[in-house]
C-alpha cells in the first residue's frame, strides 16, 4: 500500500479503527519512544521461558483504547506462529455480547475457538473426549440435541456438513445464546456458573487433548489472544479478569487478555499486576510533563503518518501535520481520526492550518459531549497535579481517553487530552482551581 498522494486516498488509508496486520507497510515501530523492548519481544521472552519449564503464562496487556494494542497483538500472533505455537486471535466483543461478558461466556468461547481451529487445520481431536465434554454441557444446560440443530442457521449447517462432531454445534449454539443477550444469555451463564470447578475441569479435558495433538504435529503449544476486552466498561472487565482471575488461570493454555488502562489505576480488589503477568503499552509522549514538546515522540508520530500519506502532497506543510500530531496526545487512533476529519472537511485539494483547526474543533466537540459537568474540576486537578486519583470518575476519564497516561523515560504521569484542554468548561474549571491554589490563571 503506497502512501496516499491525494485526499480521497488518504481518507481510506488513515482509517482510525483499522489494526495493522504484520507486513502492512503502514506499521511504525514505536518502541524507541515507548521505552524498553517491543511488546512482541517481551511476550516472546515470557512465553519461551515459562513454557520451556512446563508452565502456562496468563498475560494482561493494558493500554488506552487506540494506542495500538491490536496491531501489536497481531505481531505477537505472527511471532508465535513462526516460532512453532498454534496462536488463535479472537475479538471477544464480536463473538459474545458486546456489552457484557463473564467467565462462563469466555470459557465457552475458548472451547469453541480451539475446536474450530483444530478442525480448520484438519487435526483430529479425540472423539470420546469431545462427547464427554458435550454430555456435561448438555446435562447442566438442559439443552437437547434437537434444540441445538434447530438453533443453527442455514449457513452454519452448510459449513458444518454431516461429519462435524456434535461438540462444535453445541458450542456454536451456546455462544450464540450468550451473544444474543437477554434471558437466553442469563440462563446459560447462570446455570454454568453453579459448577465452576466442573466447568474448568471439562474445558481442560479439551485443552489436554489439544496439547497432545499439538505435540504430534510438532508444535510447541497453544496461545490464545483475547482482544477488545478493553472495550467493555471497566466494571465488566474488573468482574471478568480480576474477580474471576483464579478460574481463568485454571485453564491449561497460554492466554493474553487486553484490559482497560483504568483497571491499572482503580481495581476493586487485587491489582492487575498481582493477578496476571502485565505489560502496559504507554501512550506515545508528544509532550513532556512540564508541557514542552517531546520532539522525539512527535517525529516518530510524523514518520507513522508519512507511511500513510505523502505529507507534502496532502498538507500545505509539515507544521500543519505536526499540529494534528500534538493534538492527538500521542494516540495513533486519535491522530488518524483528526487527519480523516481534516481530509473530509478541507474545501480544497490540500489541508491547510485552517482545515486542521476545524478538524481539531470537530473532535473536541465529540470529546466534550461525553464529559459530565462535575468532571471538569477533576480534569483541571489532573492537569495541575499530573496524577490520577483511584476512584470511579477518574477511571471513566481514563477509559474514554479524556485523560492520557505516560510513563516513558520517567515516573508514570498523566495529563488531560490536548483536545479537551481547549474546551471552554475546562478553561473555567482550571481557572477556579488555580485561583483556589493561589496560582496564576493558565493561558492555555
Amino acid at each position: 500500500m503506497n502512501p496516499a498522494t491525494n485526499i480521497l486516498d488518504a481518507i481510506r488509508i488513515c482509517a482510525p479503527d483499522e489494526p495493522l496486520k504484520p507486513g502492512d507497510e503502514r506499521w511504525q515501530d514505536f518502541s524507541s519512544v515507548r521505552g524498553g523492548l517491543a511488546l512482541e519481544k517481551r511476550v516472546a521472552r515470557r512465553l519461551e521461558s515459562y513454557t520451556s519449564g512446563g508452565e502456562y503464562v496468563y498475560m494482561a496487556v493494558a493500554g488506552h483504547r487506540g494506542c495500538g494494542k491490536s496491531t501489536e497483538l497481531y505481531r505477537v500472533k505472527k511471532w508465535a506462529e513462526d516460532s512453532g505455537y498454534l496462536a488463535i486471535y479472537t475479538r471477544v466483543n464480536e463473538e459474545l455480547d458486546p456489552f457484557d461478558v463473564d467467565y462462563p461466556d469466555l470459557l465457552l468461547l475458548i472451547s469453541r475457538a480451539v475446536e474450530a481451529e483444530f478442525r480448520r487445520l484438519d487435526w483430529t481431536l479425540d472423539r470420546k473426549t469431545l462427547k464427554s465434554v458435550s454430555d456435561w454441557f448438555k446435562s447442566v444446560t438442559k439443552i437437547e440435541e434437537e434444540e441445538v440443530e434447530a438453533s443453527l442457521g442455514v449457513e452454519t449447517k452448510a459449513e458444518f456438513g454431516p461429519t462435524v462432531p456434535f461438540f462444535a454445534k453445541l458450542m456454536v449454539a451456546l455462544t450464540s445464546r450468550v451473544r444474543a443477550g437477554g434471558t437466553t444469555k442469563t440462563e446459560v451463564r447462570d446455570v454454568i456458573r453453579r459448577y465452576p470447578k466442573a466447568l474448568v475441569d471439562n474445558v481442560n479435558l479439551l485443552m489436554d487433548v489439544a496439547h497432545r495433538t499439538l505435540e504430534k504435529e510438532g508444535r510447541k503449544g497453544l496461545l490464545l489472544v483475547f482482544d477488545n476486552l478493553d472495550r467493555y466498561q471497566p466494571d465488566v472487565a474488573d468482574r471478568l479478569l480480576l474477580q474471576s482471575a483464579d478460574i481463568l488461570k485454571g485453564v491449561h493454555c497460554n492466554v493474553i487478555y487486553t484490559v482497560p488502562i483504568s483497571l491499572i489505576y482503580n481495581p476493586r480488589g487485587d491489582s492487575v499486576e498481582e493477578r496476571f503477568m502485565t505489560d502496559t503499552l504507554p501512550m506515545i509522549k508528544v509532550q513532556r510533563r512540564d508541557g514542552d514538546l517531546h520532539e522525539e515522540g512527535v517525529d516518530c508520530m510524523l514518520r507513522a503518518l508519512a507511511r500513510r500519506v505523502v505529507i507534502g502532497r496532502v498538507f500545505d506543510g509539515e507544521e500543519t501535520a505536526r499540529e494534528l500530531v500534538w493534538n492527538s496526545g500521542g494516540c495513533i487512533r486519535d491522530l488518524m481520526h483528526l487527519c480523516q476529519e481534516a481530509f473530509l472537511g478541507a474545501p480544497g485539494e490540500i489541508v491547510n492550518a485552517e482545515d486542521a483547526g476545524r478538524a481539531v474543533e470537530t473532535v473536541r466537540s465529540e470529546f466534550s459531549r461525553r464529559i459530565k459537568t462535575h468532571q471538569y474540576p477533576l480534569l483541571a486537578r489532573v492537569h495541575l497535579s499530573k496524577s490520577v486519583t483511584s476512584d470511579p470518575d477518574h477511571r471513566e476519564l481514563l477509559y474514554r481517553r479524556d485523560v492520557l497516561e505516560y510513563n516513558y523515560g520517567e515516573q508514570r504521569w498523566a495529563d488531560v487530552h490536548p483536545v479537551v484542554r481547549g474546551v471552554r468548561e475546562f478553561h473555567n474549571a482550571l481557572a477556579r482551581e488555580e485561583e483556589q491554589e493561589g496560582g496564576v490563571v493558565s493561558s492555555e
